[in-house]
């Protein structure tokens, strides 16, 4: 599909704008100077024409007194007002549009005016009084003859003239409309122009807003963007395009890792979890035949009922994580265990509370306790073994803490290969919540070891 720029569509927009208003401007400034042009020249043709008649006016009043007083001044403003009739007739004749009639009044005028003037002036130098009273007598017939042929002939002219200039005037007008209405289908035609672009923008600009926004949440069923009708778009929807590929490719490969990671580290947590059984398996057996020996037939029977309860709870951890107190009723299972095969007394202390319904990984606890039986009790020793279990929030985490009064370990801390438990744990809680940070062991010699793990609940 062609497509153009956005700054080029917006330039001949913006040129055809200015040329439309531009040209509507200069016809109608044209037309206005024109129509002004007609009004001028019909007024100045009025005028003169009415000049014309003043003058011959004029020239009877003056002559008439002339003739009465015989007074010198008159007759030289006749002659002047004649000389003005001359130059008045010449301005008429050089109007446009003078008709054959017209034209030839104003040359019998013109031949008059010349004649009489010319013979006047003759008369009066040499002709007698009575001589000058008959010449004056017959111009002032002629004047007369001439003021009514020329007022016809003005009022013919006048007629004339302001039908020409209305006819002129009124297609001025004509025009003008027709300069208007095309300006205006011009403008509209622009405007339209301007609301298709800005539409275009919106909805462009809008499906670019959609796409990405399907994109954010993931939803690669998003159709590409087609059909940019300006470059700059089309470049746009060509990189969103591209973009979307690019991260349908980087999601996928992206989730096929984790879950490979996650399906090797759910192996690893089995593995781990593996491990529990058989270690417990074997120390629970182990004290079951001591027992044997040294106790009856029910004792043994409660032995293997708290030895499977136990290994029934671990071998069905298929969830991920359990509550706390379901925790600590396999303790409990446990440390019956231990009570019934050792003659020193074993107690112990629980402080659970409301944390009891918070979630843990299973078999976390009860290794730990079983730890604290093998690197903690001794049989030499007096009074009881304690082992105290407490539970408190902290934040946003779980913290429980498992504290015994046995023989401790030496600097502090168990060294390596003191046994699976304790690895297993701390492995386990790495791999799940993804820090190395959460299980702690404090410990003096013949005084007590504590163990505390934390479990995020965030």
């Amino acid at each position: 599909m062609h497509t153009r720029r956005i700054s080029s569509y917006l330039t001949v927009l913006g040129t055809l704008s200015v040329l439309v208003l531009l040209g509507s401007f200069l016809f109608s400034w044209r037309s206005l100077r024109r129509e002004e042009s007609v009004q001028l020249s019909f007024a100045s043709r009025v005028s003169d024409d009415s000049q014309l008649l003043v003058i011959l006016s004029d020239m009877q009043e003056v002559l008439a007194s002339y003739r009465h007083e015989w007074n010198p001044e008159y007759l030289d403003r006749y002659l002047a007002r004649s000389r003005d009739l001359d130059g008045m007739v010449a301005r008429c004749e050089a109007h446009d549009g003078l008709g054959p009639d017209g034209w030839g009044t104003l040359r019998r005028l013109a031949w008059f005016n010349e004649t009489q003037r010319d013979t006047l002036s003759d008369t009066v130098s040499k002709a007698s009084t009575a001589d000058l009273f008959l010449l004056t007598g017959y111009i002032l017939n002629g004047l007369a003859a001439h003021a009514g042929s020329t007022q016809r002939f003005i009022q013919s002219d006048i007629d004339s003239s302001s039908r020409d200039s209305f006819s002129r005037m009124q297609e001025s007008e004509r025009q003008l409309r027709w300069i208007l209405l095309l300006l205006i289908v011009a403008i509209t035609l622009i405007v339209f122009a301007f609301i298709h672009l800005v539409r275009h923008l919106e909805h462009s600009v809008s499906r670019s807003l959609q796409t990405l926004s399907r994109l954010s949440h993931h939803d690669w069923a998003v159709s590409d963007l087609t059909d940019a009708r300006f470059t700059e778009f089309a470049m746009l929807f060509s990189g969103i395009n591209h973009v979307k590929q690019e991260l349908h490719g980087y999601v996928d490969r992206l989730r096929h890792q984790v879950e490979t990671e996650r399906a090797l580290v759910d192996a690893r947590m089995r593995a781990l979890r593996g491990q529990v059984n058989p270690h417990f398996l074997f120390n629970a057996l182990h004290q079951i035949g001591v027992a044997s020996l040294v106790e009856g037939p029910e004792v043994v029977m409660n032995l293997v009922e708290a030895t499977g309860g136990i290994l029934r709870y671990s071998l069905d951890m298929g969830d991920d994580m359990v509550s706390l107190d379901d925790e600590i009723g396999i303790v409990r299972k446990y440390l019956y265990i231990q009570r019934s095969c050792h003659e020193r007394k074993i107690e112990a202390e629980f402080d659970i509370g409301s944390a009891g319904a918070l979630p843990i990984l299973p078999m976390s606890i009860q290794p730990l306790v079983e730890n604290s039986m093998k690197h903690g009790f001794t049989e030499q020793r007096e009074g009881p073994f304690r082992i105290a279990i407490k539970a408190r929030v902290e934040g946003h985490s779980l913290v429980v803490s498992i504290r015994d009064n046995g023989v401790g370990f030496k600097d502090g801390a168990p060294g390596k290969g003191n046994g699976i438990g304790l690895d297993n744990i701390r492995q386990r809680l790495g791999l799940f919540y993804g820090r190395g940070d959460l299980l702690s062991i404090s410990s003096i010699p013949n005084q007590y070891t504590e163990i505390v793990v934390i479990y995020p609940q965030a």
